[in-house]
C-alpha cells in the first residue's frame, strides 16, 4: 500500500517545494548565538572532574529543573546551601546525571566550573534566498571538540565587518577576526545542523548584508571568529566565561 501511495505521488506530481532561486553568499555576518543549557568550558578545580564533569558538557537540568542561562544556575548553586546537587548533562549524545556539593568561597558557594550559554562570533553566509532564508557557516556549531552539536535555542544575526584574514591551509582551517554592533539584529538563527546553520534575515536588494560603517574597534567589539574553525567554537575572551 506504501509503493502504491509513493508511486501514484511520483506520478501526479508532487513535489517538495524548493526555492526558485539561490544566491551565493560570501558575506561576513555576526553572530550571537544562545545554548539550549549551560556549557562547561573550564575546570577551575579538581572536584568537579573527580565527581565526572568535563569540558564540553552541557548542563540542562539542576536538581530536575530545567535551565538555559548562567544565572539559572548560579540562583541554584546558591540556593543549595552547599548541599549535594543532581546534574543533569548532555555528553557525546547521551543523557548522564552527575551530583556535586558546591564548594564555600569568600564570594559564596561555587561548583569550581567556568560555562557559558552563548556564543559570539563572525561567520560566512553560504547563500541566501530573496525571501530572507540564509544558510551559513557551512558546518554545525559544535562542542566536546567537535565530537556533537551544540544545541540551541535560537540566535541574533549581527551586522559584521571583517578585521583581518588567516587563510586556511591543509590541515589548518583560516579563520576571520571581526567586529559587530551589538543590539543591531538584522536577522534570527532558527536551526544548527552538520551542515551549517540556517536561519532568516532581512533582505535588502541594495546590499542584503547590513555593514558596520566605523572601523572595528578592539576595545569595545569582540575579535571572536566562528568561521574556519572545525569545531565551530568561538575564541573566547576571559569575559564571557562565568564562575557560578
Amino acid at each position: 500500500m506504501t509503493a502504491v501511495l509513493l508511486c501514484g505521488l511520483l506520478l501526479s506530481g508532487v513535489q517538495a517545494a524548493v526555492p526558485e532561486r539561490l544566491i551565493p553568499g560570501g558575506d561576513a555576518i555576526g553572530l550571537e548565538l544562545d545554548l539550549e543549557g549551560v556549557s562547561v568550558v573550564e575546570l577551575a578545580t579538581d572536584i568537579p572532574e573527580k565527581a565526572g564533569l568535563r569540558c564540553g558538557d552541557l548542563i540542562y537540568k539542576v536538581n530536575g529543573t530545567k535551565l538555559s542561562t548562567v544565572e539559572e544556575l548560579q540562583k541554584a548553586v546558591q540556593a543549595s546551601d552547599g548541599k549535594l546537587m543532581e546534574f543533569s548533562i548532555l555528553r557525546d549524545g547521551e543523557e548522564i546525571v552527575l551530583k556535586l556539593s558546591p564548594l564555600q568561597t569568600a564570594e559564596g558557594w561555587k561548583l569550581g566550573i567556568y560555562v557559558r550559554d552563548h556564543l559570539k562570533g563572525i561567520g560566512t553566509v553560504t547563500y541566501y534566498e530573496e525571501d530572507g532564508d540564509f544558510g551559513a557557516l557551512g558546518h554545525g556549531v559544535s562542542g566536546n571538540e567537535g565530537k556533537e552539536l551544540l544545541p540551541l535555542k535560537g540566535g541574533d544575526v549581527l551586522p559584521s565587518e571583517v578585521a583581518s584574514v588567516v587563510k586556511g591551509k591543509a590541515g589548518t582551517p583560516g579563520c576571520l577576526r571581526g567586529a559587530w554592533k551589538e543590539g543591531t539584529a538584522c536577522g534570527k538563527v532558527e536551526r544548527n545542523t552538520p551542515q551549517g546553520i540556517f536561519g532568516t534575515m532581512k533582505i535588502d536588494r541594495n546590499e542584503p548584508f547590513p555593514r558596520r560603517r566605523s572601523s572595528p574597534d578592539p576595545q569595545r567589539h569582540s575579535p571572536d571568529s566562528l568561521h574556519g574553525s572545525r569545531t565551530g567554537d568561538t575564541q573566547l575572551r576571559r569575559g564571557d566565561l562565568r564562575h557560578p
